[in-house]
């Protein structure tokens, strides 16, 4: 892993780790790295102020550093009860917070990793890219879609080897649901956007792009004054990752920036892109271990993913569901929260690419078959 700093025009350099200008959460500024290829690795590893071509990314990843959250509701969430959830950063060594009841914190279930206790989990900054032979993680591609659960999980686990760096310390896998939840949560507390997610609205979708506002509200005929159309989404969105404006209608960068525009985690380019819009994200969150058409001979090892023996928001408690982005926020901003259930039982988040139920909090079920409107995200864990 490399780190860099990304500019507001999208330039990526190189920093070292024990550089104080790599991150600043209290300012909103996340941990990026990139992962490259290996002829090219070894001009950018142990470097400061060497720009990075986008030729030798082969993706992009931001740090989702471990915390303890507040609770502050045991029962279903609705619409209107939007709040900042407040976040404590912890240290894998301090002891885990077990809360149960309001006002008391829990340390949030994503950095418990089967019996290993994390110090956070690198994330794809986009939905994956490429194919599964050669998957990317990269801005301005269309995501990759069309595959089984199975298919997604198999493709994932090749960011563990070494073409992308990675060594055995490293555990590359498809996200689980509660892994999902944890960046939700960081990006409505006060180190993250503290609102609604900006959505893709890339028809074809496009990783990063952006509608310049929240799902369903930005209609094109306000962000191009000579069309009239009141669609909220085209073909290649209206802005880029880095800001531009996209000419209408066209994969071409117009003069126009506003880095205010992205649809990042936290209204910058260090954020994490597309959990708003874009294409649904399959996530490992499964109903009671049903295999169901995801293509599994058998399921995974248990850590790679979430299981509930529930069906509804309403069934969900601290205890089985807390931090998992489900009971406590359903109905955010009109979000969509779809549970799992034996027919479909298995987890998808944030919607398409169109619509006020696309959404960070979005949430709703499939039999785990390939569909071509569902991509999924990469996750990286280190002991």
């Amino acid at each position: 892993m490399i780190p860099v700093t990304i500019s507001d025009t999208g330039v990526v350099t190189t920093i070292s780790k024990s550089n104080s200008n790599w991150y600043n959460y209290d300012k909103k500024k996340w941990a990026n790295v990139v992962l490259t290829t290996s002829s090219s690795r070894i001009k950018y590893l142990n470097t400061t102020g060497v720009s990075v071509s986008e030729s030798d990314v082969l993706a992009y990843l931001v740090w989702i550093p471990r915390y303890k959250y507040k609770i502050w509701t045991t029962i279903t969430s609705s619409e209107g009860s939007e709040q900042t959830i407040e976040v404590v950063f912890e240290d894998k060594t301090t002891p885990k917070s077990t809360g149960t009841t309001v006002g008391s914190y829990r340390t949030h279930p994503a950095f418990t990793f089967g019996d290993t206790e994390l110090n956070g989990i690198w994330v794809g900054k986009f939905e994956t890219t490429g194919d599964a032979t050669t998957p990317t993680v990269k801005p301005n591609l269309q995501s990759l879609r069309s595959q089984k659960v199975s298919t997604q999980f198999s493709t994932a686990q090749k960011f563990g080897t070494s073409t992308y760096g990675s060594t055995s310390k490293i555990d590359a896998h498809m996200m689980k649901n509660s892994e999902w939840g944890a960046v939700a949560y960081l990006s409505h507390s006060k180190y993250g956007v503290n609102r609604e997610v900006y959505f893709n609205n890339s028809s074809e979708f496009y990783t990063g792009r952006s509608g310049g506002n929240v799902g369903g509200s930005t209609a094109i005929n306000t962000v191009y004054t000579n069309q009239t159309s009141t669609a909220q989404h085209n073909s290649y969105g209206f802005y880029t990752w880095d800001g531009y404006l996209l000419d209408y209608d066209t994969n071409t960068k117009s003069s126009t920036h506003d880095i205010s525009k992205v649809a990042s985690t936290t209204g910058n380019i260090t954020g994490v892109y597309d959990m708003s819009g874009g294409a649904w994200e399959y996530v490992m969150g499964n109903y009671n271990n049903t295999i169901s058409s995801s293509g599994f001979g058998t399921l995974p090892d248990s850590k790679y993913y979430d299981t509930y023996s529930i069906t509804s928001n309403s069934s969900c408690t601290i205890a089985t569901c807390g931090g998992h982005a489900l009971f406590e926020t359903a109905g955010w901003y009109s979000d969509a929260a779809v549970f799992i259930h034996p027919t479909n039982p298995w987890f998808r988040r944030g919607g398409l690419k169109s619509g006020a139920i696309a959404g960070a909090f979005s949430s709703s079920s499939h039999n785990g078959d390939a569909l071509s409107g569902d991509s999924f995200r990469l996750v990286l864990s280190a002991a």
